[in-house]
């Protein structure tokens, strides 16, 4: 709550009101004490509602300061004025805090008026509501801070993870680079080779289906030769035998016809099964190129398929990579995040830290009020059970004491006026002095 001094405002609360909310904060107080107020009322609901909201104990405010100490001519003279002096600043922070400039230890704390403790409890009462107001909020700002650095410490988890499989896929890359690069001018020459092959492959192809067919030719020549030359010798048989019966000179002239085609025909026969074995040759050669061919072609179907894996594996690697750099922007953009709510969680923690303080505190004086209370309660038990045991023996004696209580009262009335008297002078003269002390104290500051 943010607001210059002439704005800032607080509702006047009615003693009802002062009441009720001064119960609420375990302060028992009672309407005549607020109606004519004194010193010694004053100050100890000033310390209680310090405590409370300032976050200062009783205890730290009762230490003496060794430093301010030492600088004493007489410091025995000040262990109460210099606790004093402590809560005096404390209830300053607190009535500033509350908006109350015009503070004054004299007018509200040596010598309160009611009208002035009315209204310096009413903003008290308005800064206490203020603060308890944003508890709720500083509560629901810690738990979204607890659920931000949780899904920032599973954010961290997940980076770190993709780190080190980004730096395990740099490993690999790095370390198969060199392969990769063999591979690819592998890949290029084979796929060279492979082109001249199919081309090689497809002349070869239609080599062995001319070279089959040209096969098939020949065989059928030859064996129409050799049907030829079967039936020629048959004839030159059926020849022969008619020898005796023809004449002989027609024979011996048809015989060497008959020879000159059969040499004719043996020398076909001869150039056919030549360029025959010449065919099958080339064949064979065909077919081992042939099987050599597939044998390439699965080659080059494995570094095909090969060649996929790798275009496969580039791809993957690419898109990790685009992963990584996603998860580098992210973890900027987180860490940024991670650096406002850290400030956000430092703030809040401060403000908790002194809510908790200030609840401790609370705590302390509700456990130190209630151990008053108990142990008011047993001496009130013990001296009811003393009162009667006495009253039992008084009764006794009551009627031996009579008699003299006329001369005790005139005396003891005496003494007691004269008692009254030292007390009130010592009291003016303690309060002179601390007023003496403050003004000069503020004089110095």
């Amino acid at each position: 709550m943010v607001m210059s001094h002439s704005s800032y405002s607080f509702p006047i609360l009615s003693q009802s009101e002062i009441l009720a909310c001064l119960n609420e904060l375990e302060m028992e107080v009672e309407e005549a004490q607020l109606a004519k107020p004194n010193y010694d009322f004053v100050k100890a609901l000033y310390e209680n509602l310090v405590v409370l909201l300032v976050g200062v104990t009783r205890e730290e405010m009762q230490q003496p300061i060794f430093s301010a100490i030492d600088c004493l001519q007489f410091p025995e003279l000040h262990d109460s004025s210099i606790p004093n002096i402590v809560f005096s600043k404390n209830l300053g922070k607190l009535m500033t805090a509350s908006g109350l400039q015009d503070f004054s230890l004299v007018k509200d704390l040596y010598k309160p008026e009611s009208a002035r403790l009315r209204r310096n409890l009413s903003a008290i009462i308005n800064f206490a509501k203020f603060r308890e107001e944003k508890l709720s909020l500083f509560t629901e700002l810690q738990d979204q801070s607890d659920a931000l650095g949780a899904k920032l410490a599973s954010l961290r988890e997940e980076h770190k993870r993709l780190s080190e499989e980004e730096a395990a896929h740099r490993e690999a890359r790095d370390a198969e680079k060199e392969d990769t690069l063999t591979l690819e001018k592998e890949t290029i020459e084979l796929e060279a080779g492979l082109r001249a092959l199919n081309k090689e492959q497809a002349v070869l192809q239609s080599e062995i289906r001319s070279s089959k067919a040209a096969s098939k030719e020949i065989s059928e020549r030859v064996q129409e030769e050799k049907e030829k030359l079967s039936e020629e010798t048959k004839r030159k048989e059926e020849l022969k035998s008619r020898i005796v019966l023809d004449s002989p000179g027609k024979m011996q002239k048809a015989l060497k016809e008959i020879e000159d085609n059969i040499e004719n025909e043996r020398k076909c026969i001869s150039d056919v099964e030549a360029r025959a074995r010449d065919a099958s040759r080339k064949l064979e050669t065909l077919c081992r190129s042939e099987k050599d061919l597939v044998k390439l072609t699965k080659i080059m179907e494995e570094c095909e398929k090969d060649i996929e894996k790798y275009k496969e594996t580039s791809r993957r690697v690419k898109e990790a990579n685009s992963q990584v750099i996603n998860n580098e922007n992210e973890l900027i953009s987180l860490g940024a995040q991670e650096q406002h709510l850290r400030r956000q969680q430092t703030m809040l923690s401060e403000r908790f830290g002194r809510l908790q303080q200030q609840f401790q505190l609370k705590l302390e004086a509700t456990s130190s009020s209630v151990e008053n209370q108990q142990r008011n309660k047993e001496n009130a038990q013990a001296e009811h059970m003393t009162a009667q045991q006495k009253l039992m023996n008084n009764e006794a004696i009551c009627k031996t004491y009579q008699d003299k209580i006329a001369e005790l009262k005139s005396g003891h009335a005496q003494e007691i006026h004269a008692l009254n008297e030292k007390y009130n002078q010592l009291c003016g003269q303690v309060q002179e002095y601390h007023k003496l002390l403050v003004e000069t104290m503020e004089a110095k500051s």
